[in-house]
């Protein structure tokens, strides 16, 4: 077989560039699709609020709605969200830097002192047992 030309090698190497499989562009178009997703989610919502408070598109002129307090609580109705359950304690002495596991660690009792040679851990050799 013979050497591929430079316009082969070339044209190779385009059509592999359009072809985008590494991991880098499969996450960066998860998430694109994920802003999309969430965009089009948020509209969705502004809309249904646009409309709950707009009712004359349904012929409902003069209707309670038009009472002020009303539009407030319906607005206030649509803005309520869940509330997030409370979080799991965190144990006193396990976590790392966030407040919870700052405060929870100063909730502990200082530690007692087990053995006259605490400290690191050595090789068990006499010197470190306290023989010579």
């Amino acid at each position: 077989m013979g050497v591929r030309s430079v316009a082969h090698n070339s044209h190779t190497k385009t059509v592999k560039s359009l072809v985008k499989n590494s991991q880098k562009s499969s996450v960066k178009a998860k998430k694109v699709k994920a802003h999309e997703v969430n965009r089009a989610r948020r509209m969705k919502k502004k809309e249904h609020l646009k409309k709950l408070m707009d009712d004359t598109s349904r012929g409902r002129e003069g209707a309670p709605m038009d009472d002020a307090k009303t539009r407030v609580a319906v607005l206030l109705r649509a803005k309520i969200k869940k509330r997030r359950s409370s979080s799991r304690p965190i144990k006193p002495g396990h976590g790392s830097g966030t407040p919870g596991a700052l405060s929870a660690t100063k909730k502990l009792e200082k530690a007692v002192r087990v053995s006259k040679r605490g400290g690191r851990r050595r090789k068990p050799t006499w010197r470190s047992m306290g023989r010579r």
